[in-house]
């Protein structure tokens, strides 16, 4: 099912694709893959509510899974930072060496207010993936709020400068706007 579900979502019939591994899911409830798999499809299409519910169940099925942890934390991080704090540091321990992890540990602390340990984090990040740029967008985002603007308006335009695309880009152009004009 999943193969053919990547097929129709590749062809770009992603409704199509949807459905039946809305459909699996619904008459499969104990299919882990499946679940993370429909969770991942709805968040690449920003659809953040049914991504969580598909994460929770996730969980349910095993508390020690390390996507559904990492998925929670990330989406959970603005509209409950202290919750997604709890999910981002339990996948932390668990997968302590995961870049993916590491990063969204570091974001969840930003929206902690833990700057400090978010820089540290973002820093360890770096250092195995430098060339990532969404890690680069994370951690100019984190110098900006350490107050290292120069650290991040320079990581910000040789990132933008590059080119290349991906998803956070709008995101970075905003704050370089901002931090180039001083608010």
């Amino acid at each position: 099912m999943l193969s053919v579900a990547r097929q129709k979502w590749l062809i770009g019939d992603e409704a199509a694709a949807l459905e039946m591994q809305e459909t699996w899911v619904e008459d499969n409830p104990d299919d882990l893959t499946a679940t993370l798999a429909l969770a991942g499809a709805y968040s690449q299409q920003d659809r953040v509510e049914p991504a969580i519910a598909q994460y929770q169940q996730a969980l349910e099925k095993d508390a020690q899974n390390v996507t559904a942890l990492n998925g929670l934390a990330w989406h959970l991080r603005e509209s409950q930072p202290a919750k997604a704090l709890e999910y981002a540091e339990r996948a932390a321990e668990l997968a302590p060496d995961s870049v993916l992890v590491m990063d969204t540990l570091a974001v969840v602390l930003l929206n902690n207010g833990q700057v400090e340990r978010a820089r540290r984090t973002i820093a360890r990040v770096y250092q195995k993936e430098p060339n990532a740029p969404t890690v680069r967008y994370h951690r100019a985002m984190i110098e900006a709020a350490a107050g290292d603007t120069a650290v991040a308006i320079e990581t910000l335009k040789a990132l933008l400068g590059e080119g290349g695309e991906f998803a956070e880009k709008a995101e970075a152009q905003q704050l370089l706007a901002e931090l180039e004009s001083g608010r």
